[in-house]
């Protein structure tokens, strides 16, 4: 896990290199607002970038929230839902959700009910985590 000064230090290198950032929500959209050129060898590939973290960690929300602001950088944090209404010691509640939604910086997306718990991909298969 990086400190939050290497995490700023990446995003402001980021930003210096001509990259916009946008929420993960948002990426597809921003994506598809250019068709490249039938001549690829003159094509400036679109510079977006999106920061995502997983777990809702509280200590991730806590560093996070700062750092966004900060650097006027949307912040996607996908939600592993099973934990937050099993009120985990280590991941944020639904009121501390509700509560970093509200300022603007955080946006969420869909880490599965249960996305920490390996299933069987087919019947007798490998075990995996399941994708949201």
């Amino acid at each position: 896990v990086p400190s939050t000064g290497i995490l700023r230090e990446q995003i402001n290198a980021l930003k210096a290199a001509g990259y916009r950032f946008v929420s993960a929500h948002d990426l597809p959209a921003a994506l598809s607002v250019s068709e490249p050129p039938e001549d690829l060898s003159r094509h400036v590939p679109l510079r977006v970038a999106c920061v995502t973290w997983d777990d809702a960690r509280r200590d991730a929300m806590t560093l996070g929230t700062p750092l966004g602001r900060e650097l006027k950088v949307p912040m996607t944090m996908h939600v592993p839902v099973g934990y937050v209404n099993q009120d985990h010691p280590f991941i944020a509640g639904w009121n501390d959700l509700r509560a970093c939604q509200s300022n603007s910086t955080w946006h969420f997306s869909s880490h599965a009910y249960d996305g920490h718990d390996p299933r069987p991909a087919v019947q007798n298969g490998h075990v995996v985590h399941p994708l949201a």
